[in-house]
């Protein structure tokens, strides 16, 4: 990648930067208020022949982080790991049990390995504490899980008339804790929320609802938005992940 930054109208800085070179995150998580780049070289990726989905169903956060952890920790690399709060499977309607939490996790790369991967995947589901494991989905089952993470924000919608979701990021041995900050900071302010969140790379986003017409549930939502930047900061997390600053922030 090379970059180019302005240093006044006469002088241009020129930079070649690599993985290795810590000004590349500066560049990047600047979103580009920094510099300008010029030329970019990616590496793009087949689409792997075979894609394995399980899904574990935890009833408590913590163990959840538990089993990602572990999971990342062995060298496993998941093409997705997205987890849903009590509120978003209440709201999707997933099931009446007593799972808090579900873990959804999918596996590219050649079938005779991914197989084999599985089988330690369910070790790791079993030895954390899963309620529920869930494997060898068919299409219909695979559909009806996807769809219920897609409609976790969709379906609280339906619940008032005003909704706002956040984009935070923290180091993945945080993200239990922030997530958990979030929920108890919601239920002091008395507001209704759900939370669901990308646990391979620490980015999730509470989504909460409110009355448009109602000027202090309004007013609450930035008082438990301020209590939340705050706390993500303290863990050296970001405000922003994969939606950008913008205005909002």
């Amino acid at each position: 990648m090379k970059l180019y930054l302005i240093n006044d109208f006469d002088s241009v800085l020129s930079l070649n930067l690599t993985k290795e070179n810590p000004l590349l995150h500066l560049l990047v998580h600047s979103e580009g208020t920094l510099g300008i780049i010029t030329k970019l070289k990616v590496k793009i990726l087949p689409i792997e022949a075979y894609k394995e989905t399980l899904t574990a169903g935890f009833s408590n956060l913590k163990n959840t982080m538990q089993a990602v952890q572990k999971i990342i920790s062995l060298g496993f690399l998941p093409s997705a790991m997205e987890v849903m709060d009590e509120n978003a499977l209440a709201l999707t309607k997933y099931k009446n049990t007593n799972i808090k939490t579900l873990l959804i996790a999918e596996f590219e790369g050649k079938k005779k390995q991914i197989s084999e991967d599985i089988k330690q995947i369910i070790n790791v589901f079993k030895n954390t504490g899963a309620e529920e494991i869930k494997i060898n989905l068919t299409k219909q089952e695979l559909e009806k899980v996807w769809r219920t993470r897609a409609k976790a924000a969709l379906a609280l919608t339906k619940e008032a008339n005003g909704l706002v979701s956040y984009d935070y990021a923290v180091e993945r041995p945080k993200l239990a804790a922030a997530v958990e900050f979030v929920q108890d900071t919601l239920k002091k302010h008395n507001l209704r929320g759900t939370i669901v969140f990308h646990a391979g790379d620490g980015n999730f986003h509470p989504n909460i609802v409110f009355d448009e017409n109602n000027a202090y549930e309004a007013n609450q939502i930035k008082i438990a938005i301020k209590e939340i930047d705050k706390f993500v900061f303290s863990i050296g997390g970001t405000l922003s992940a994969e939606h950008g600053i913008a205005v909002q922030k």
